[in-house]
């Protein structure tokens, strides 16, 4: 079976086109620390607008049993600037799985206010790791579900637009423009939703 595999992945090696591997190049590249909290230990998302700023989520996953924070990146600096708390902005429950990220769902509205939503991968407060399948559903110790935010650079403001789909959690999401609405996908009951940003109905 080893050998088996070895040759055909080294006629696909083969066949691959002579540029496959080229990488970015080590000069190009910078790297900036989130050194506020050393707790949070992932980005799952990021937007940079027309104007040039980068807008991203400070994610904490797994055994960190954290909300994830909604934060700006000045690349001339290399600094974060925190920006609003997803735990605080939900208002999720202190034994719960808290919405330790904004996952692959930032899409900027035509008025240039950003839309996202929450996710989880993050343990509760008493629970050695993050157990989604076995506890998403429980009372106190589950995930209540993902929340539906927009972000106003201009003024800096957060507002929810509340959770959608109950004990369960969006995967990922984008705004259409065409129908002024929100498409997202779950994960745990793999379903796909539209989210009418006019009327707020699901």
């Amino acid at each position: 079976m080893y050998a088996h595999s070895k040759i055909t992945s080294d006629k696909k090696l083969s066949e691959m086109p002579t540029d496959y591997f080229r990488t970015v190049k080590p000069a190009a590249l910078t790297q900036s620390v989130y050194e506020t909290d050393p707790d949070f230990n992932a980005i799952w998302d990021l937007v940079t607008t027309p104007e040039g700023r980068i807008y991203l989520s400070i994610c904490a996953e797994q055994s960190v049993s954290r909300s994830a924070k909604f934060c700006e990146y000045l690349p001339k600096t290399g600094e974060f600037v925190d920006h609003f708390d997803v735990g605080e902005v939900t208002l999720h429950p202190s034994r719960a799985m808290p919405p330790s990220k904004i996952h692959t769902s930032m899409s900027r509205l035509p008025d240039g206010r950003i839309i996202m939503s929450t996710h989880t991968t993050a343990a509760p407060p008493g629970h050695p790791a993050w157990m989604m399948d076995a506890y998403y559903n429980h009372l106190w110790e589950g995930y209540p579900g993902s929340h539906v935010l927009i972000f106003d650079p201009k003024t800096g403001e957060v507002e929810n637009f509340g959770m959608p789909v109950a004990r369960d959690t969006i995967y990922g999401g984008a705004y259409d423009a065409k129908h002024h609405c929100f498409y997202f996908a779950t994960m745990l009951r793999g379903m796909v939703y539209a989210l009418d940003l006019n009327t707020r109905e699901v």
